[in-house]
C-alpha cells in the first residue's frame, strides 16, 4: 500500500509541473482575466447606453434598438429600450419580469434552467464571477487593462442551443462591445457608450428600477 504522504507528495510535484509546463503567455493572459473581473467584481453599480443591432437571415435590413442598461451588484439587472417602442426586462435574483406595450409578464428563474443559463450568461460577467464563468464557457482572452477582448463558447446545453459564442472587449473594467453569435448564423451586435461602472445607486434610484419587491 502507498503511503498517503507519498501520494500528497507526488500529486504537489504533478500540480507544480502543470504549472510550470503552462506557457508563460498563457500564464499572463489567466492573471489578466482575473484582475479584470476582480474590477468588474468590485464595482459599486454600473449604467450604460447601448445600440444592439439585430441581424436576421428572415430579415434584409437589421434590427436596431437603443437603451440603456443598469447593473446593480450581485443579481440586480435591468435593461430598458426606448427606441424603436419601449420595454424594460428586469433581473431581480430569481424573479425576472418583462414589460412593453402589449403587457406584463413574470417568471422565476428556479422553474427555467434555460433561462437561468441565459441570464447568468449576462450578470456572472458584469459581477466578475470567474468560476462560474468557466463553468458555463470555454474562456479565450487576450490583451491586458488598457484594451482586451473576450471570445466565450457555451460548454453545453441548453445554453449552446441558443448561443454558438459571444465576443467582447474593452478595457478597463468595461465592456465597450459584445458579439453574440447564434448557432443558426443570425447576430446580435451590442455596442455600449456613456458607460459608469463605478454607480452608487440610491434608494430612490433602486425603488424607480425594482419597485418595492427586494431581491430573491
Amino acid at each position: 500500500m502507498i503511503p498517503a504522504a507519498s501520494i500528497a507528495r507526488a500529486a504537489r510535484i504533478a500540480v507544480a509541473f502543470c504549472v510550470l509546463a503552462s506557457p508563460p503567455a498563457a500564464r499572463a493572459q489567466d492573471q489578466a482575466l482575473s484582475a479584470l473581473l476582480e474590477g468588474m467584481r468590485s464595482a459599486t453599480g454600473v449604467i450604460a447606453e447601448f445600440e444592439e443591432t439585430k441581424q436576421l437571415a428572415m430579415l434584409s435590413q437589421p434590427l436596431v434598438a437603443r437603451g440603456t442598461v443598469y447593473f446593480v451588484p450581485p443579481a440586480r439587472l435591468v435593461r430598458e429600450v426606448t427606441s424603436p417602442g419601449r420595454s424594460r426586462l428586469v433581473v431581480d435574483g430569481d424573479r425576472v419580469v418583462f414589460e412593453d406595450e402589449t403587457g406584463r409578464n413574470a417568471m422565476n428563474l428556479s422553474g427555467s434552467p434555460m433561462a437561468r443559463q441565459m441570464i447568468d450568461s449576462f450578470v456572472v460577467l458584469f459581477n466578475g464571477d470567474e468560476k462560474r464563468l468557466r463553468e458555463l464557457y470555454d474562456v479565450e482572452f487576450s490583451g491586458d487593462a488598457t484594451a482586451w477582448k473576450l471570445r466565450l463558447v457555451p460548454r453545453s446545453m441548453p445554453l449552446s442551443r441558443m448561443v454558438a459564442s459571444f465576443e467582447m472587449s474593452g478595457a478597463q473594467a468595461r465592456i465597450d462591445r459584445m458579439d453574440m453569435a447564434e448557432p443558426d448564423g443570425d447576430r446580435t451586435v451590442t455596442v455600449f457608450g456613456k458607460t459608469d461602472s463605478s454607480h452608487t445607486f440610491s434608494e430612490t434610484e433602486l425603488k424607480k428600477l425594482f419597485g418595492e419587491a427586494p431581491a430573491s
